[in-house]
């Protein structure tokens, strides 16, 4: 829904959009995080003076070389699971099929507002249909897995097969009591999840949230250290209340211009 107010979302979502394509190929050299060099770093830990670790997206192909950008068109997606008390959340992870690279540095999706499934399947939106399923979560996954990145995303909590045939869950746990804070935390678990991983930089991790998903992920990095990066996608530029009154106004503009002409209209 586009007005004066929310262009504006849409001019930042189409800069954070870039910020996220950016992450795969970024040399990201300043950043404050350990890095992995790749194969040889067992390798040359017998020598006096190591290598520099590579930056991310990047590794050697043999020890001493340079480091250089990596990218393949290969992709593995691997099926599991997390706990957030007793709620099972269930999930993908995707990440290069490659030999290259030991440990990944690790990305987050998290979902916006409604019981979406892991890809954040959609087929339209206020009567709009796309003609097909869009899939944006699944998109993003292969993309960053492409270029070095492992990445988790999972079903929403109030996601079931009652409302997604791709999700798991038959029931929702305790939904009166589900909150805002309640999708942050399970996303908090996400985090510990990858932290366990062998596969994973568990000091190189990033969050990106969609729409809901954005303020999500800013109050999160905030919260954990080991967050080194977050992305917002399309997140609200504003206060939930104006948000809210603005697309409100929006819908109704839209049903009033397609209801037939009244007794007072030609």
């Amino acid at each position: 829904m586009f007005s004066k107010r929310t262009s504006k979302v849409a001019v930042r979502a189409s800069y954070a959009l870039a910020l996220l394509l950016a992450l795969s190929a970024c040399s990201d050299s300043g950043s404050s995080a350990p890095l992995d060099a790749g194969p040889d770093l067992a390798q040359a830990s017998d020598q006096q003076t190591p290598p520099q670790r590579c930056p991310r997206g990047q590794f050697r192909a043999t020890p001493g070389a340079s480091c250089e950008p990596f990218s393949t068109t290969d992709v593995v997606d691997e099926e599991v699971s997390f706990q957030n008390g007793k709620q099972k959340l269930s999930g993908t992870v995707t990440k290069p099929k490659t030999t290259l690279i030991e440990r990944f540095p690790a990305v987050v999706l998290l979902h916006g507002s409604g019981p979406n499934d892991r890809d954040e399947t959609s087929t339209g939106a206020l009567g709009f249909g796309f003609g097909k399923e869009v899939k944006p979560f699944k998109d993003i996954a292969e993309h960053l897995a492409k270029n070095g990145y492992l990445v988790l995303r999972y079903d929403k909590r109030t996601c079931t097969n009652y409302n997604s045939k791709s999700c798991k869950a038959t029931s929702i746990e305790g939904l009166a009591t589900i909150t805002i804070e309640t999708f942050i935390d399970d996303a908090s678990k996400a985090l510990d999840y990858l932290k366990t991983r062998e596969d994973v930089r568990a000091k190189d991790l990033i969050l990106v949230g969609h729409s809901q998903g954005g303020p999500m992920v800013l109050a999160l990095g905030k919260r954990r250290q080991d967050v080194q990066s977050v992305v917002v996608l399309a997140g609200a530029a504003f206060s939930l209340r104006e948000t809210m009154l603005d697309q409100y106004e929006q819908l109704i503009t839209w049903l009033q211009a397609d209801l037939p002409p009244g007794p007072d209209k030609d």
